[in-house]
């Protein structure tokens, strides 16, 4: 099954005409297609529904067993904004009791669990792009989740919950040092009482309320010189490291990518912190490192600029391993990433 729609995302790449895609034809030639290459009968309504009809929302594609929805899917022409479907979908998903959802646009595939808390962006667990991702990378997950058996059988559901439980943890994480130090900046008057009786429970003696808010707080400053030393402990691994190195994938946030090249690590880079971390990208249009500039919107103005689709921003790419390492090390410490965040794998020529 996996080798059959690797081999099929291969055509979709080669395919001149994909570009010009209706809403019609992407369903037929890529999401009906695929659905059927994962198992699913495409001749039974009782598994796979079209414009299913849910109250007054109207559902592209149900999967469903047992005659009961178990997903969700809805569908654009090819290049189409998948945003603004976002809140008819997973409110449909929502009001049906309907855990997984997907929308696609043919050649992106956003995963949300309907359930799960927070924004749509944060219910949005999984994000591919046929077209850029390796085939082999994409069918594997694209099996992982939407596979006749694997969501007969509620994997599909478990591995989506054990992809978002791991990226919540990780942001969860990254926040609660920070929460605590703007609890402890300002204490509040629950925090402080519950001291000062814990103090008197210890030594038999109460302090003022002066003397716990002050202690709150230059424990907080204490901290944060803790959280700076261990910043510098998860700082990025110097650029050098990769002198003489090429580069064969990289991991952000628990998220792998495989690359074959320096300058499609850093077009990627930027590629995922756009379309699966909302990052606005257009902030690096004012970023240097060194005192030069690597993003721009006039090609011109750089060596060997290529485009980060979607955009009208050019990168950089005529650069050293070393300088294409620094200049992702800035940029995500930019939008506030650490080094635990970034992993880069690679091998020596």
């Amino acid at each position: 099954m996996e080798k059959q729609i690797v081999a099929f995302f291969e055509t979709l790449k080669a395919n001149k005409r994909l570009s010009t895609f209706d809403k019609a034809s992407t369903k037929q030639a890529i999401v009906i297609r695929l659905l059927s290459l994962l198992g699913w009968d495409i001749f039974n309504v009782d598994e796979v529904k079209p414009d299913h009809s849910v109250k007054s929302s109207l559902i592209d594609f149900a999967l469903r067993q047992n005659k009961i929805d178990a997903v969700f899917i809805g569908v654009e022409k090819v290049g189409g904004d998948l945003k603004p479907c976002q809140k008819d979908l997973l409110g449909s998903a929502l009001n049906e009791g309907v855990k997984l959802a997907v929308l696609t646009n043919g050649v992106a595939w956003w995963f949300y669990l309907s359930f799960s808390e927070g924004a749509f962006e944060q219910k949005r667990f999984c994000a591919l792009d046929l077209l850029k991702q390796p085939p082999s990378e994409a069918a594997a997950r694209i099996v992982e989740l939407l596979e006749k058996d694997n969501v007969a059988k509620g994997k599909a559901l478990k591995i989506a919950e054990s992809i978002q439980t791991k990226r919540q943890r990780k942001l969860i994480k990254k926040s609660m040092g920070k929460a605590w130090n703007r609890i402890i900046a300002e204490p509040h008057e629950t925090l402080i009482k519950l001291f000062s009786e814990t103090v008197q429970t210890l030594c038999g003696y109460r302090p003022d309320k002066e003397m716990v808010t002050e202690f709150l707080i230059e424990l907080g400053r204490t901290r944060g010189v803790e959280e700076k030393s261990e910043t510098k402990k998860a700082a990025f691994p110097h650029p050098n490291t990769y002198k003489g190195h090429v580069v064969t994938a990289f991991t952000f946030m628990a998220d792998s990518f495989k690359v074959d090249a320096w300058d499609g690590f850093l077009l990627k880079l930027c590629e995922v912190l756009i379309s699966k971390y909302d990052q606005d990208i257009e902030r690096l249009l004012w970023h240097s490192v060194d005192n030069k500039y690597y993003f721009r919107e006039d090609p011109d103005e750089l060596r060997l600029p290529v485009n980060i689709e979607g955009t009208n921003i050019y990168v950089e790419t005529h650069l050293s391993p070393e300088d294409t390492v620094k200049v992702a090390h800035s940029i995500l410490s930019a939008f506030g990433y650490s080094g635990d965040d970034l992993e880069i794998k690679s091998k020596k020529k």
